[in-house]
């Protein structure tokens, strides 16, 4: 198996018409021996993150964009992309500059 490079972008094929993934862009944020884990970043909701944050996170948030639709997988699961200046104890980091947190 020939691993990708983690945090990475994946574009849907456009022969990929009447899925889920048409015209999606997955960000990348495992893929090893045991499968791949990504988060679709351009399925919007009408929601926006201020809708669901507490007032003390929404001043260091950018919160009026929307959340998205991560993917087809665990739609209960809530994901955050965000800087490395933050991290809980469900962080990941990705990269240097970009963690992954996650809240159930």
């Amino acid at each position: 198996m020939q691993l990708s490079e983690v945090p990475g972008i994946l574009v849907a094929m456009p022969t990929l018409k009447d899925t889920y993934f048409n015209k999606s862009v997955i960000l990348l944020c495992r893929y090893d021996e045991e499968g791949a884990f990504g988060l679709v970043m351009n399925h919007p909701t009408t929601t926006l993150v201020k809708e669901i944050l507490s007032d003390e996170m929404k001043e260091n948030v950018a919160a009026d964009i929307p959340l998205l639709l991560g993917g087809p997988v665990q739609p209960e699961s809530f994901w955050a992309v965000h800087s490395s200046d933050f991290s809980v104890e469900e962080t990941t980091i990705l990269s240097p500059k970009i963690n992954l947190s996650s809240a159930q």
